[in-house]
């Protein structure tokens, strides 16, 4: 049973929304009932496309093997050094206010 166009879209948008601290910007390019791909710049200036699909996610151009990704965290985190560390002060910085609580 297919998804809808605008699950992915919807679902790519969210996820992209969330991470956006790790990322310089994000464009939706395009939605199916199977995928969703969005042109991302990340924060060392390079461009990107990510696609998710019903398998995961995936990059290219640094996607030559096929590899998925089953989070955009793990997906982000591999090719993006600067994603990572703002990734760790992020998660950091959130465990600093949940022990002053």
């Amino acid at each position: 049973m297919s998804q809808p166009a605008s699950f992915y879209r919807d679902e790519l948008r969210r996820i992209l929304n969330e991470q956006f601290f790790g990322v310089s910007s994000f464009i939706i390019t395009g939605a199916s009932a199977e995928d969703a791909t969005a042109s991302v710049k990340l924060l060392e200036g390079r461009d990107v496309t990510i696609i998710l699909t019903a398998r995961g996610y995936q990059v290219r151009p640094y996607c030559t093997s096929g590899s998925m990704y089953e989070t955009i965290e793990s997906l982000l985190r591999s090719i993006s050094p600067m994603y990572a560390s703002k990734y760790q002060e992020v998660l950091l910085s959130k465990l600093g206010q949940l022990s002053q609580h």
